[in-house]
């Protein structure tokens, strides 16, 4: 049991705590038609920045990314990092044309309704965006950086696969011009059931082990084609036990591929 509280809250302190710099970004409606380029994988990684204390400027982050299914969109993060967010929640990314923007999440979702569907046995949230009146040009934005459904791998890889995680580690990268950190890594094992809170949960353990504010971003296998690649999984938080080791969690893609596969 004290292991298993322990991985627990480790997982949590995935979500960071950190300053707010939003002023920056402009306001909301800043976001313009753009030219489109070629985008790094690393350049589609978001990041969802919620507001605790406006006074003190002080907040939470997680990272998350993109999956388009034929015309359906979703933003995938971790599971306990969605617990976190609000309708007001920002959703900071990279345009096409490299310029920092953000939208708030109530923009982006079916109006007072909770839109993260939670896994049932993983640490992962699927929110579907809905195109409505006046948010278009995001939604357009984010089609441009979504990963196409079929990256998603659904076989598992072998241990010592080359993998990039990315994301916002201790909030790197949050201020404009938004700059997601791409960590090179590889996997170091194959599935193991880990007890969980809500069951036994599938996880992939990879190293190096990451900052908090990595959660809910993607791991990709890396090729000598750059342009052929797969999403491996979902960096989730940190294992770690006295002697001070440490190894990365993450929630195997095909998980990812199969809640979206069967999303409402």
């Amino acid at each position: 049991m004290k292991n298993h509280l322990h991985l627990t809250a480790l997982a949590l302190l995935s979500l960071m705590t950190l300053s707010i710099a939003s002023k920056a970004y402009g306001e909301e409606t800043s976001a313009q038609p753009s030219t489109p380029r070629t985008v790094e994988k690393w350049d589609r990684v978001v990041c969802i920045q919620t507001v605790e204390s406006p006074q003190n400027k002080t907040g939470r982050l997680c990272s998350a990314f993109l999956i388009a299914k034929k015309e359906r969109l979703f933003l995938v993060t971790a599971g306990h990092a969605s617990a976190e967010t609000t309708g007001e929640s920002r959703v900071l990314y990279l345009d096409p044309s490299g310029q920092s923007q953000w939208v708030t999440l109530n923009s982006l979702v079916p109006v007072s309704a909770n839109p993260w569907q939670r896994h049932p046995t993983s640490d992962l949230a699927i929110a579907e965006l809905i195109r409505r009146e006046g948010n278009s040009i995001y939604l357009d934005h984010f089609k441009q950086l979504a990963f196409d459904f079929e990256r998603l791998a659904i076989d598992e890889p072998a241990r010592l696969t080359p993998i990039v995680s990315a994301g916002f580690p201790h909030g790197l990268g949050t201020t404009p011009k938004l700059s997601a950190i791409a960590v090179p890594g590889h996997t170091v094992s194959r599935e193991l059931p880990a007890k969980t809170e809500w069951g036994v949960e599938p996880i992939i353990f990879s190293s190096p082990a990451l900052a908090q504010g990595t959660s809910g971003g993607p791991a990709v296998q890396v090729n000598k084609d750059p342009n052929d690649f797969k999403i491996v999984g979902m960096y989730i938080g940190v294992m770690s036990d006295q002697t001070g080791g440490k190894l990365s969690k993450l929630v195997p893609a095909r998980i990812i591929h199969q809640a979206i596969e069967s999303a409402r």
